[in-house]
């Protein structure tokens, strides 16, 4: 039996039906294909990893640590160093160049660095021999110094005062002097200690001596005391208290008989501050400006805290009082303002780095 086309093309299958033209089906269809992602570098692990190479060898990053960090091509590293430094989230020695800095040690190079905006502070003060450019001579810089002075000097009388690098001194009884378990040959014992809130603890060392004295250091230079309010001086013998516990320990004082109460205390030595805080150029032009007087009293100078940079009025005291007593009388008596005034009216020649 002759079949034409048509009878071909219209024929039924049993069990399915007509057969139909078949339909062009895409090749994604037919083929599972893995489609490649567009690789994104988070800022938080460029900061992370922007941190971990400062403190290994005072560098910036490259776009190679980016490629070798997270895998990616070299046009891609650097577009991300871009992305981020147009986001002032990392800056260039090109950009401070633009601001007329020029650090020591820190130039255009190639590949270029890129440091951690927040850390700045951290990068210039690294640099000590720093300088500014400029092309109008010495007087430019000279007046720059003098406004900045003037500045700090008119902020500094609303600024909160500040207590740090206590010296305390206590003494247990001569009955007791066995609890100190010194060698025979009266060398003084160390002990360390870390006391304070976990973000930011205090250092403290104790030293004990043959003759039953106890010499109490608090180093807190970058986490200072307030010492503004009544209520101030309550908090910093609330912490006094700890450091007197952590002692009582350390004798196995187990009935508070030995060591005296930290309201006996004698405060010896002490620093006072005020900080104020400045940009980088501030930060730059001051440091040509640290005053250190003849017998190291007053001291103005430039603390970089928590990667911020300010510019500290300090003067050392050595009150020799029991600590409440001592706390109260620097609370009221202390013009740290006053102190400095001096300052105004220095010339560079008795200017002296500290």
């Amino acid at each position: 039996m002759d079949l034409s086309s048509n009878s071909i093309s219209n024929r039924h299958d049993d069990n399915n039906g007509p057969l139909t033209r078949p339909k062009n089906v895409p090749i994604d269809d037919l083929v599972h294909r893995k489609k490649k992602k567009r690789k994104y570098v988070k800022r938080e692990k460029v900061e992370e990893i922007c941190k971990k190479r400062y403190d290994e060898n005072a560098l910036g990053i490259t776009f190679e640590d980016i490629t070798r960090e997270f895998s990616v091509r070299k046009r891609n590293a650097q577009r991300t160093l871009k992305h981020f430094r147009m986001k002032k989230v990392l800056f260039t020695a090109e950009d401070l160049a633009k601001q007329n800095v020029s650090l020591k040690g820190l130039k255009r190079e190639k590949p270029q660095r890129y440091y951690l905006m927040e850390m700045k502070s951290r990068v210039i003060e690294s640099r000590r021999n720093n300088v500014l450019k400029d092309t109008t001579g010495t007087t430019t810089l000279e007046t720059q110094k003098i406004q900045y002075l003037q500045d700090w000097l008119v902020k500094l009388s609303d600024v909160m005062l500040y207590i740090h690098k206590l010296q305390l001194q206590t003494k247990i009884d001569k009955e007791n002097y066995d609890l100190l378990n010194l060698d025979k040959h009266g060398i003084a014992k160390v002990h360390k200690e870390k006391i304070g809130q976990t973000n930011a603890p205090h250092n403290v060392e104790y030293q004990l001596h043959t003759n039953g004295t106890i010499m109490i250091f608090v180093s807190c230079s970058e986490n200072p005391f307030r010492l503004y309010e009544e209520q101030d001086i309550s908090k910093i013998m609330l912490f006094l208290g700890r450091v007197e516990d952590r002692l009582k320990i350390l004798l196995s004082d187990n009935r508070d008989k030995v060591v005296p109460s930290v309201m006996d205390w004698i405060l010896k030595c002490c620093d006072v501050n005020k900080d104020i805080e400045i940009d980088e150029m501030a930060e730059l032009t001051l440091h040509g400006v640290q005053i250190s007087m003849a017998e190291k009293a007053f001291r103005a100078y430039v603390k970089v805290i928590a990667d911020k940079a300010y510019y500290r009025a300090e003067k050392s005291l050595t009150p020799n009082e029991p600590m409440v007593q001592a706390l109260e009388n620097i609370r009221t008596n202390t013009d740290l303002t006053k102190d400095f005034q001096f300052l105004e009216g220095e010339d560079s020649n008795r200017e002296t780095d500290l």
